[in-house]
């Protein structure tokens, strides 16, 4: 029998606020850490959703292998999604003609850079680029100028970055409003910070619970978002909800609405989806037997509606992903 896990219950990571709306309970169904359901609220105040029966920062670690930083260095497409961050970054930063000439005196910081990746990245292209990561597992496999620590405080000098990324980072955060201050702190007034977070406002956020619990602790709007930043002197500039940086498809929405009127729990559809071993349940199976119609929606739903979902929701405000730029006044 699998130890009791130590948790705590929090309030609103943004606002403070104790008022929430349960929504549903998730277990760790990436690595099967533990059997623990998590409960996971939305704020009535802000609009935040967040994990209100978190683990204790000492039990986090636990939800946090190995595998979870393997699974993300190396893989098919990871050039591309660098060339995405860095024209992400670059394309909102003021002088664009002579950046290529004034990159080497450009100051970057990458938030929970994992294994450097973008660090290397950006400093093969003339940043004065360096990491900080507060886990100590992740390898680096670059050998760049990376920072671990418990947090951001007494490492820089304020005022010191003219651009602070955070790539699919902030959900991740224990304690998100400190982070955010130092974020805030470290940058030069009218530097750029880039966020990219899950959105909960979102059919694979709200409905088909794509986030990662209990590692994604935060769960943004774009209300709650903008109160967190603007708190902090951060004044979002842009939005985008492409998934070209981090994926966030509608992919098996259809098979999700075909199970549901099969008489499937949301709970279990969900574990099909997002379990190792399990996406061929799936895919060809409705309520424990093999079914062609769920095979063919399946594929129909990959080939033809996701796309089409994916594309109306990055234009109109609803995909997973959300990327904002904000400015430091």
């Amino acid at each position: 029998m699998q130890n009791p896990l130590h948790t705590t219950t929090v309030a609103c990571p943004v606002c403070g606020s104790n008022a929430a709306k349960p929504l549903f309970l998730r277990k760790d169904l990436a690595f099967l850490r533990h059997p623990h359901a998590f409960s996971v609220v939305r704020c009535t105040t802000c609009g935040m959703g967040y994990v209100q029966d978190r683990p204790t920062p000492e039990a986090l670690s636990l939800f946090y292998p190995p595998e979870f930083y393997a699974q993300n260095h190396s893989h098919s497409g990871e050039q591309k999604k660098l060339d995405h961050k860095l024209n992400f970054l670059e394309r909102f930063l003021v002088d664009k003609k002579s950046l290529r000439r004034r990159r080497s005196g450009l100051r970057l910081l990458d938030v929970g850079c994992a294994g450097g990746e973008f660090v290397a990245y950006t400093a093969q292209r003339g940043w004065d680029a360096y990491g900080y990561e507060w886990s100590q597992t992740p390898p680096n496999h670059y050998n760049s100028p990376v920072i671990h620590a418990p947090t951001l405080q007494n490492i820089f000098e304020g005022s010191s970055f003219d651009a602070i990324t955070a790539w699919a980072v902030l959900e991740h955060a224990y304690n998100l409003r400190e982070l955010t201050a130092e974020i805030s702190r470290l940058l030069k007034p009218g530097g750029l910070f880039v966020a990219l977070v899950t959105n909960f406002n979102s059919i694979p956020g709200r409905y088909m619970q794509h986030d990662d619990i209990p590692r994604h602790l935060n769960l943004f709007t774009r209300r709650s978002l903008t109160r967190l930043l603007k708190e902090n002197h951060l004044t979002p500039q842009s939005w985008s909800y492409g998934n070209a940086i981090f994926n966030g498809s509608h992919r098996g929405f259809l098979v999700f609405l075909l199970k549901r009127l099969a008489g499937e729990s949301l709970e279990s559809i969900v574990e099909q989806h997002r379990a190792p071993g399990k996406r061929q349940e799936f895919c060809t199976m409705l309520r424990g037997r093999p079914s062609r119609l769920a095979d063919w929606v399946c594929r129909f739903d990959r080939a033809l509606f996701a796309p089409v979902m994916d594309a109306l929701a990055a234009s109109t405000g609803f995909g997973f992903t959300m990327t904002v730029t904000a400015v430091k006044k």
